[in-house]
């Protein structure tokens, strides 16, 4: 992806789908665009995936992209955009599932150029378009060093922290699982992570000594503890979490919270988050498609400990 592409979809022109009430639909043909497109394009519709957060698939009328067929589910799957224009797919518990280049998803799935989606009988290429402006990323992003120990939490955290445009801390530590590898990580950092998100049981032995030390050592990193093996917090506990030098104390994603219509729990969770980067939590309202996607696709197979 250059610096100037543009993110859209690809409806070749063979496909049944193709017809002129596409166009109806948000699609549009290069023959409309000539004076911005070149006239060598592959024959077909196009969808531009921008001015949007996120776009639903399916056979509803209230669907952004609109596939009646009796294969589509009405709510059949999901396309998100990120802040830093990346765009995930994910399946919304269709009935005949999702497919990225032949393979059925489970979890959202980050797009490169050129990967093939499927749903049901509909089928869409992903392509960046190097002819369209976009705006510029912001200057200073927000870095988050992320430290779960199971991997059903880690992909929820991630995929949220992304798709607000979040950078994960990528630097690799030795023992995930000790608080002090990730203090010797910190020690070595010269641009410390504006958060850390990390699970109590990876700063073993003692995850409130490892606050004290981050409260004497770096005053100005905030932590945010997740215990991701429990649906609710006591408040007591939560108080001692926050007298240890810890913004929060916040329980894991679960199937209890996913059944839940308004996910009002785990949204506030994110909340939190996006509070302690200083970014606005307005747009979170935005994400409940995917994060009711992403608790219930990993949460359905149990996640035992590594």
């Amino acid at each position: 992806m250059t610096s100037s592409s543009v993110p859209q979809l690809f409806l070749p022109s063979d496909s049944p789908y193709a017809t002129t009430g596409t166009i109806e639909r948000g699609f549009w043909s290069p023959m409309n665009w000539m004076t911005r497109f070149s006239s060598s394009l592959p024959a077909g519709y196009y969808y531009s995936l921008v001015g949007q957060k996120f776009w639903t698939v399916g056979s509803s009328p209230n669907c952004k992209i609109v596939c009646t067929d009796d294969q589509i589910s009405s709510q059949h799957a999901l396309l998100i955009a990120t802040a830093n224009r990346e765009i995930y797919f994910c399946d919304l518990q269709s009935i005949n599932g999702s497919f990225v280049n032949q393979r059925p998803i489970s979890c959202p799935v980050l797009l490169h150029h050129g990967d093939r989606l499927k749903m049901g009988p509909l089928e869409l290429e992903f392509q960046y378009s190097g002819e369209l402006p976009v705006a510029r990323l912001p200057a200073a992003q927000k870095t988050v060093l992320l430290v779960q120990v199971r991997a059903n939490q880690d992909e929820i955290w991630r995929t949220l922290l992304k798709t607000c445009g979040v950078s994960i801390h990528e630097d690799s530590y030795t023992d995930r699982t000790h608080s002090e590898a990730i203090e010797t990580l910190l020690e070595r950092l010269e641009r410390k992570p504006d958060l850390i998100v990390a699970d109590l049981e990876a700063l073993k032995p003692n995850p409130y000594e490892f606050c004290r030390w981050c409260r004497g050592q770096h005053p100005s990193l905030k932590i945010i503890l997740t215990c991701g093996n429990r649906a609710d917090i006591f408040s007591s506990e939560r108080r001692w979490v926050k007298q240890q030098g810890a913004i929060d104390l916040l329980p894991g994603f679960s199937q209890e919270s996913f059944f839940s219509l308004s996910l009002t729990d785990a949204i506030a969770r994110f909340e939190c988050v996006l509070q302690a980067l200083d970014l606005p939590a307005s747009q979170v309202s935005s994400l409940e498609p995917m994060l009711r996607s992403l608790m219930y696709q990993l949460n359905a197979a149990a996640d035992p400990l590594p």
